[in-house]
């Protein structure tokens, strides 16, 4: 077998192990919404310019039933990377995007407080500390 065969090989085979597991969430670059998602939720990242400007994430708050399947749309049209982090009992993150990618987290919303939230962040050293935070509630 030629090694550009056999390398594809391994491409494919490697594709198909990722695709096939399991858990509360998928995160992917550019993945698709899926069809039987109850809530969609677009998720932006806020870096304005100027010295001491306050980043952030948009939406600050999100809100969602108890059992719904979510998918939350995570869009980079920002100039630095981002990636977004939600804190326990989910323990979710996207990859790290690069100006124009996006992710798609999917999970459904089985465990949280309406009271305090769930932490959600830019876990890019500093982003978080200039404001890219928020929370997930879940009524």
């Amino acid at each position: 077998m030629s090694a550009r065969r056999l390398l594809l090989v391994g491409l494919v085979a490697s594709a198909l192990v990722v695709a096939g597991c399991g858990g509360r969430s998928q995160p992917q670059r550019g993945g698709e919404v899926p069809a039987d998602a109850d809530v969609v939720v677009e998720v932006r990242f806020l870096q304005p310019a100027g010295r001491g400007a306050r980043w952030g994430i948009e939406p600050a708050r999100i809100e969602v039933a108890r059992g719904q399947k979510v998918a939350l749309v995570v869009i980079n049209d920002q100039p630095l990377p981002h990636d977004v982090v939600f804190g326990p009992p989910y323990n979710l993150r996207t990859p790290v995007l690069t100006r124009g990618q996006r992710a798609v987290l999917t999970f459904v919303a089985s465990e949280g407080t309406s009271v305090e939230g769930i932490p959600m962040w830019c876990s890019v050293p500093g982003h978080r500390e200039r404001g890219m935070e928020g929370t997930l509630v879940v009524r």
